[in-house]
């Protein structure tokens, strides 16, 4: 009993630190944690594993887990997201049936059986499964969003919107947002789309949707348009990047945007980020040389290097995305 008890108290260290971002530690613990053939080491080393870059890793270590005990459903889940992110989908679906029957709440199971179904674009059939996952552990907020986005695939963008609002009434937040403006776009009510664009991306610059309706109201590119990668540097108010952190001064980023010119890229950026009171070209490449489409931000990496000028000492902040998926919580 005494080492069960510490295996759990290992265990949830190890959570602690994979929410802070310390991987090498709860990497450790994780393979401790196996040693001693306690399931919850397989989680947290698969998880540290992929937050590492070693997807395929993780997966088979996770394969390996799920053979080993089938009944810990935690286990199936992240082996159904994963193999969602890599786009095994039809992987996916059976390991989420299996989170279901090996005791995964069925709501949440509903939920991420329909996001795969939604990445592989059969929006129909997505539809139709997110009806089961309200009710559950997954917020309905979450569940309302992901409805808008499988109704805006199907084009039936009134409904998208209703649903849109919805989410963003019990959560205002930069996917709901997003959402909402993709729904304004499909309705061609351009200029609520780009405010609600605008409100998203001044919540998270890294939102992929809402970039992608500021990009609609550009120009369409032209023979000197080329997709740069561009690394800049920027300064801020003091103290408005970390509120109640280290005193920081400004941050160094890199997005990627269809422009004529460096210069017109960093005009992109600078409409979008209100953060920034200066940007300053630190470094572009040229990553296609011809681009369809219209001009503008394509993407924004997910992180910052923060910075103090009196120290010249930068800090690495890493901006994690919410999974896609929900996986529940613990029993």
């Amino acid at each position: 009993m005494r080492s069960v008890n510490r295996s759990e108290q290992q265990y949830d260290k190890a959570i602690q630190l994979l929410d802070r971002g310390a991987f090498e530690l709860a990497a450790k613990i994780g393979d401790e944690l196996i040693k001693l053939s306690y399931s919850g080491g397989f989680e947290i080393k698969a998880r540290c594993l992929y937050e590492d870059g070693k997807e395929s890793e993780a997966i088979r270590l996770l394969e390996r887990a799920t053979q080993r005990y089938p009944k810990v459903w935690i286990l199936w889940s992240y082996l159904g997201e994963y193999y969602s992110n890599e786009g095994r989908y039809q992987d996916a679906l059976a390991a989420f049936h299996q989170f279901r029957s090996s005791g995964g709440e069925h709501e949440t199971a509903q939920y991420n059986i329909a996001v795969v179904y939604g990445r592989m674009e059969e929006y129909a059939q997505a539809l139709t499964e997110i009806e089961g996952a309200f009710g559950g552990e997954t917020p309905e907020h979450v569940v309302l969003r992901a409805k808008a986005s499988f109704l805006s695939g199907l084009q039936q963008f009134e409904d998208a919107l209703s649903c849109a609002e919805s989410a963003c009434k019990l959560e205002p937040n930069s996917e709901n947002l997003a959402e909402k403006a993709k729904a304004f776009s499909g309705l061609e009510r351009s200029s609520e789309a780009i405010e609600a664009a605008k409100s998203s991306l001044a919540l998270n610059v890294c939102e992929h949707a809402a970039l992608l309706v500021m990009a609609s109201a550009n120009e369409f590119t032209t023979p000197e348009t080329k997709l740069y990668c561009i690394k800049f540097k920027a300064t801020a108010a003091p103290n408005s990047l970390l509120p109640g952190g280290p005193r920081v001064d400004g941050f160094l980023g890199t997005f990627w945007a269809a422009a004529d010119s460096p210069g017109e890229a960093l005009e992109f950026y600078r409409a979008i980020d209100r953060r920034a009171l200066t940007l300053e070209l630190a470094k572009h490449e040229i990553v296609e040389e011809t681009v369809d489409g219209r001009k503008g931000l394509r993407k924004v990496h997910e992180g910052n290097a923060y910075f103090a000028v009196e120290t010249n000492l930068a800090k690495r902040v890493a901006l994690h995305i919410k999974s896609v998926l929900y996986r529940g919580r613990a029993r």
